[in-house]
């Protein structure tokens, strides 16, 4: 992919995440999940952090936050997960040179739910919302500290994902194990989304020159779930308590399936907090 920023600035912002992170002590439980239950195995509960952003191949500042999204991602690995919403007519909207159109339904109700006013602009962990207030409303050059802070929490859940493909049929089943780590008594509702990589498209650059292979990535391409997420039907989570959810829906012929993810995130209704947040390979 065609940067067009300045390496120095990279390594600066590099440097600076990599200072900014502690060791944390991460907890741990015994047996189940992935590693096939029982036998004493140990395998590590890990807090995982959403960056939501919302973003348009017409937005000349856009690829600024995605360097900073990558930068985040490529620091802290798997503990961090993006999903990115092309939105509005004015910068995401088809044009005779730029004839793209990334939008979603489900992505501009949660831009406008949200209430953003412009791009670049995203939410870590959906934080600080209130339905009056632009606390959620986080600018790029900040997400590398709202995500620090958050993955020094420990884990509430830990969601471990098992997928099957029908390429006839082009279905995608998707069973999530959600465990409780705690004991927790608010409700939470499950979102199930597919995002795509490697998706290689004309985007505007921040000098104004349009890079017609730009590689854009966690693009949210569908929901498996309501786009705001369902209740999943139980309040009162006791520690060690699992709970499994299935979703299965046909997707869409234009998505490329061996660059699909299935992000799959708990929140808090009541305050809209991610609570945790996980990512499959939709074929491994």
């Amino acid at each position: 992919m065609k940067k067009h920023f300045s390496y120095l600035v990279l390594l600066a912002f590099s440097a600076f995440l990599i200072s900014s992170c502690d060791i944390i002590e991460e907890p741990v439980r015994q047996g189940g999940g992935n590693t096939g239950g029982g036998g004493g195995e140990v395998e590590e509960a890990v807090q995982r952090v959403l960056i939501e952003k919302f973003t348009g191949h017409r937005c000349n500042n856009c690829p600024n936050a995605e360097v900073t999204s990558t930068q985040i991602k490529n620091t802290f690995g798997d503990k961090i997960v993006v999903v990115s919403y092309h939105v509005l007519d004015n910068f995401a909207g088809p044009t005779s040179k730029l004839p793209d159109d990334w939008r979603t339904p489900e992505g501009t109700a949660i831009f406008n739910f949200y209430r953003f006013f412009g791009i670049p602009v995203g939410m870590v962990n959906r934080l600080n919302y209130t339905s009056t207030g632009t606390g959620h409303m986080k600018q790029h050059g900040g997400w590398a500290t709202h995500v620090q802070s958050e993955l020094d929490n420990d884990p509430l859940f830990d969601i471990r994902i098992k997928t099957e493909w029908d390429n006839a049929s082009r279905n995608a089943s998707v069973d999530i194990d959600i465990e409780a780590l705690e004991n927790y008594s608010e409700e939470l509702v499950l979102s199930v989304f597919v995002i795509e990589n490697n998706i290689i498209a004309p985007q505007i650059l921040p000098n104004y020159d349009v890079d017609e292979e730009y590689v854009h990535n966690y693009m949210f391409r569908q929901s498996l779930s309501h786009h705001f997420g369902e209740d999943i039907g139980t309040n009162i989570w006791a520690r060690g308590a699992v709970e499994t959810y299935s979703k299965s829906e046909q997707l869409g012929s234009g998505l490329e399936a061996s660059n699909l993810y299935i992000v799959t995130f708990l929140r808090n209704k009541a305050n809209h907090k991610v609570v945790q947040v996980a990512q499959k390979k939709l074929i491994d």
